[in-house]
């Protein structure tokens, strides 16, 4: 990070030095004492540090503690001087010097303290063991415990190291107990343990010199219970003199934590599954600080899970994209990373496509037959069929005549030369498939106007049936054909009639012979009719 900032003046901290393209690259201030641990001083003294950052500091202060309690204190920020001949271009230096006034102080086994804070407000410390103004029978021997810090949390094995000095030199002996306590960070305070916890089962197993003055024990943590534990240690000399007692509390967690779930067992495509991981828990850190990671594998399948990292979320919806078996489990892992973890079976119900289709605009229908327009290409079009989310996307689609695949595709140009035989109706057909192989169809007869597949195509008629056709069927055939009857027999009559010239008809009495022939009774007739 680039940043213009104010760097104080070590030897006059009221006047500041301004560098406006100073870079700040947020690194930790490194910290350390011109001192060995046991020294024994009297009255007043110095003890001279040098602290290394990327930026003059913000604040350094010093604290000189015993049993836990601050006896002495101040600041020596101004003390500060830049070691001009470092070299480092990517950090400074700078000397200081904690001067302590310990006149009038009773005898103290101490440790003093000291504090750097940087530009960015990141802390670093050190702790020292002194001696000072002893008396003639000497101090009892002093001791710290460096690590592990307070507060962290841990599993495994735990090393405890410290320090442990006498003051004329020699190696105190050493003991350590543990103490579960839901208040340690209570009992513990600044590394010391407080007066109000007494320890009756001390141990010296286990622990050893490393060197002439750090020491170490190792502890199985698994054999304590979960929970907040005191570590302590204390050092003794031979007279039965022993230190203040050194502490860290330490948050045990060899336990793994109860994952439990619950949610959908059955869902269907293109809908949400829902997974709660509520109930899961810590028998004695409780819930508090758990993560919840998801995970989802489909039975069957090589391919990576889903992995959802829900944080703290106890709950997660799941978009079911895809049909089949599957297996959601849930992770669950403590604060000090120890996991567990719990599964449930999922089904997930893959539902059939619709298949819809129209050719030239005209919606298939079952029960009725689409007469074509009589042209060579026709438009034919699925894009209405639907299905769930999704499969949508992935549709198949597969035309037919006469069930023959003929094309593929949602939006297609249908050839008039696909139908091979215009004297008959033909069966279009649609087949809809999705991607798990579910699928559906829609069909509809087609003819072509003006062809014999026509709906409305009729056979050529007989001369007789035109006639009837043309006039409008058999009734009107059979009126017109009355009245051309009646007609010609009015003709006739008129035409008769004309020709007789309109006298009456005469009947004529006629007596005849016996033996009178045929042609005698013509001849009489005609001889009637010269009258």
């Amino acid at each position: 990070m680039s940043s213009s900032f104010t760097i104080i003046d070590s030897v006059n901290p009221t006047q500041p030095l301004i560098n406006s393209n100073y870079t700040i690259s947020n690194q930790q201030p490194t910290l350390t004492i011109q001192s060995v641990n046991g020294a024994t001083y009297i009255d007043n003294f110095p003890i001279n540090g040098t602290i290394w950052d990327d930026a003059f500091p913000s604040e350094l202060h010093w604290q000189l503690e015993e049993s836990g309690e601050i006896i002495y204190q101040g600041s020596a920020i101004n003390t500060l001087v830049e070691n001009l001949s470092w070299q480092d271009p990517t950090t400074n230096s700078w000397s200081f010097s904690v001067e302590i006034n310990a006149t009038g102080l009773p005898p103290c086994a101490c440790i003093l303290t000291v504090v750097v804070i940087d530009v960015e407000q990141q802390v670093s410390q050190v702790h020292h063991l002194l001696f000072i103004n002893p008396e003639l029978n000497g101090l009892p021997p002093n001791l710290m415990i460096t690590s592990p810090e307070m507060g962290i949390n841990w599993r495994g094995d735990l090393n405890i190291s410290g320090v442990a000095v006498s003051q004329i030199g020699y190696q105190p002996t050493l003991e350590w107990a543990a103490i579960q306590s839901n208040q340690a960070n209570h009992f513990c305070v600044r590394g010391v343990l407080s007066d109000y916890l007494t320890i009756e089962n001390w141990r010296n197993d286990g622990i050893s010199y490393l060197d002439s003055e750090t020491f170490n024990f190792q502890i199985q943590s698994s054999e304590y219970d979960d929970g907040w534990w005191l570590f302590v240690s204390r050092a003794g000399d031979n007279a039965g003199n022993f230190s203040t007692i050194a502490c860290t509390a330490i948050a045990l967690h060899n336990q793994r934590p109860i994952a439990a779930l619950s949610g959908t067992s059955e869902v269907n495509e293109s809908q949400l599954a829902r997974f709660d991981a509520s109930n899961s828990d810590d028998p004695v850190w409780g819930k508090d600080g758990l993560r919840f990671t998801f995970i989802v594998r489909r039975a069957g399948d090589s391919s990576p899970p889903l992995v959802h990292d829900a944080g703290t979320e106890k709950s997660w919806n799941w978009y079911a994209n895809q049909s089949g078996h599957f297996d959601v489990m849930v992770r669950v892992t403590d604060t000090s990373g120890l996991s567990n973890s719990t599964n449930l079976s999922l089904i997930v119900n893959n539902l059939a496509p619709t298949a819809a289709a129209s050719i030239e605009g005209i919606t298939f229908s079952t029960e009725e037959t689409i007469r074509l327009p009589n042209e060579p290409l026709w438009t034919i079009d699925a894009s209405d069929s639907s299905d769930t989310e999704n499969d949508v996307g992935g549709l198949n689609f597969v035309w037919f005549v006469d069930g023959e695949p003929v094309s593929l595709g949602r939006e297609q140009i249908m050839r008039r030369d696909w139908i091979k035989d215009e004297s008959k109706i033909h069966l279009i057909t649609l087949s809809v498939t999705d991607d798990d192989g579910e699928s559906d169809f829609i069909e509809v007869f087609v003819g072509i106007e003006g062809t014999q597949s026509d709906p409305l195509w009729d056979e050529p008629k007989s001369f007789t049936e035109s006639m009837i056709y043309s006039v409008g069927g058999e009734t009107n055939m059979m009126a017109i054909f009355m009245v051309m009857l009646v007609t010609i027999s009015f003709i006739t009559f008129r035409f008769t009639r004309g020709q007789k010239g309109g006298d009456i008809p005469k009947w004529v009495k006629l007596r005849t012979r016996e033996n009178a022939t045929i042609d005698e009774i013509d001849e009489q007739f005609e001889n009637e009719d010269s009258d």
